[in-house]
């Protein structure tokens, strides 16, 4: 299974406030996304990790709360690694995978992530 998420970092840009933050990335997020001086192209990266990975398990974003059940974190060598939480983590393991796979690329304009299932 595979996910995908392109957007354009002007459009999440424009959502950037604490109460965007608070609603969608997870405390440790939120940590990194400020050590990265809240950067819009490390938000708008990290927003589309969570869509490609909720698109990889066939499931929305609903009322926003699986946002939070996905969590992007960053390896030492600043790869982009993912925790799944609640739901999301029993949707990997009812579909018979045990992990996701990350890509996350963006230049000035735009920003893509890719999230593969693997068993």
């Amino acid at each position: 299974m595979i996910g995908i998420d392109i957007l354009e970092i002007v459009r999440v840009q424009q959502l950037i406030s604490d109460k965007f933050l608070d609603r969608v990335f997870t405390d440790n997020e939120k940590a990194y996304i400020l050590s990265k001086n809240t950067s819009p192209n490390t938000v708008t990266g990290m927003f589309c990790a969570k869509e490609a990975v909720l698109k990889a398990l066939n499931r929305g974003i609903g009322n926003g709360s699986a946002l939070k059940q996905v969590e992007i974190v960053h390896k030492e060598c600043g790869c982009p690694c993912v925790k799944l939480y609640g739901n999301c983590q029993q949707l990997l393991a009812d579909k018979g995978y045990s992990k996701v796979e990350l890509s996350i690329s963006h230049n000035d304009t735009t920003a893509v992530a890719v999230a593969v299932l693997m068993k």
